[in-house]
């Protein structure tokens, strides 16, 4: 046993050292100047991260300072920053830019493209109102993506775990991760299996405001998190192969290779990163990959939302999540990559989800 557990710390550390050969990217959108992007250089300059570039992405209400503070961070902190904004996404992704309505979160897309074609090992998607807890450990939480690591997975005996169990909030509410099938929301048994996982996708929660729907909101308007009890699982969880959790764009990062398989539909509203998680969590379970849960963890200092058009704006997702997972479910894939598994996979879907067919025909393209 004890040799195991050297082992286990031996390959930690390992990755940990390895951080100084891997490219990473951190990426967002945003309609504001993009302020938080001098809290990741600071941290990064704190924790001797070399190889780290911001890409960030512009809409139409973005202010035309966004791409001066930009210039500035490089000028600042040495980290190479790049502003792609609207005219930039047009030339450079014409057809995709032209299916994706301006002002949409969505917008990300290019982001991430861009962070891609620099050749990005660990892409990693933020939202401007996200701030590191832990900050020597930020990017270490995230490095654990494209490595084979042994962790505690979770298995529940419905096929689906909620994430948000292991966030304690102030007042005792139980709640769920947005985009969790309403169908499956009820106590569950679970066990830990411990094995070696090759991570695709790790997904940092949130501390503050978490990462839940509107219905939840509106009936608790004031829903605060204020502790992780990750000891529960293990700092780092993984999910079974057996079993599923939605997938969200913020603090969350991806693997290069299983780009292909991530994308923003903007006509999925408030699922555009449900659904584009779900259709990864199936080709990456194909491929024998695990997703994270855990650390690194970040304060959600929540922009101003109104929860009436969130709800709306979520109706449908909700409506036509459990549809779209028993199609999911039912779908046999051979192929061997991401890129391949993921065509496989959107060719099968039927024509009840031509629009995750057509967005992710035109995403494909790109690689």
């Amino acid at each position: 046993m004890c040799s195991e557990i050297l082992a286990e710390w031996q390959e930690f550390y390992g990755q940990y050292r390895c951080m100084d050969y891997m490219k990473m990217a951190i990426v967002t959108t945003t309609i504001h100047i993009p302020r938080i992007l001098e809290d990741y250089s600071i941290i990064a300059q704190e924790n001797s991260i070399k190889d780290l570039q911001f890409v960030v992405a512009g809409d139409a209400k973005t202010p035309a300072e966004c791409e001066t503070f930009c210039d500035g961070i490089e000028d600042k902190y040495g980290y190479e920053t790049i502003y792609i904004g609207l005219e930039d996404q047009y030339s450079e992704y014409s057809k995709l830019a032209n299916y994706i309505p301006e002002n949409s979160i969505s917008r990300r897309n290019f982001a991430i493209l861009k962070a891609y074609e620099m050749g990005a090992d660990i892409i990693i998607m933020v939202d401007d109102d996200n701030f590191p807890v832990l900050r020597e450990n930020y990017f270490r939480g995230h490095s654990i993506v494209g490595s084979a690591q042994y962790l505690n997975h979770v298995e529940s005996e419905s096929m689906w775990f909620n994430v948000c169990n292991t966030l304690l909030e102030k007042h005792g509410a139980k709640f769920f991760h947005r985009g969790f099938p309403v169908n499956f929301r009820y106590e569950v048994e679970t066990k830990i299996v411990r094995k070696k996982a090759k991570i695709a996708l790790n997904e940092g929660l949130w501390m503050d405001a978490p990462d839940t729907d509107a219905v939840t909101w509106l009936n608790w308007p004031d829903l605060q998190v204020i502790s992780y009890l990750g000891g529960l699982y293990g700092e780092t969880f993984a999910i079974a192969d057996n079993t599923w959790s939605p997938l969200n764009s913020q603090n969350t990062a991806i693997m290069r290779e299983a780009i292909p398989s991530y994308f923003l539909n903007p006509f999925n509203l408030r699922y555009d990163d449900i659904w584009a998680g779900y259709v990864f969590e199936k080709v990456a379970k194909h491929l024998d990959y695990s997703i994270s849960f855990g650390l690194p963890l970040v304060e959600q200092r929540r922009n101003p939302h109104d929860y009436l058009v969130d709800l709306r704006n979520e109706i449908d997702g909700m409506t036509r999540t459990p549809s779209l997972i028993k199609e999911l479910f039912q779908i046999d894939l051979e192929s061997k990559s991401f890129f391949d598994s993921t065509e496989e996979l959107i060719n099968h879907l039927s024509l009840k989800f031509q629009d995750i067919k057509e967005g992710y025909q035109l995403w494909l393209q790109h690689f």
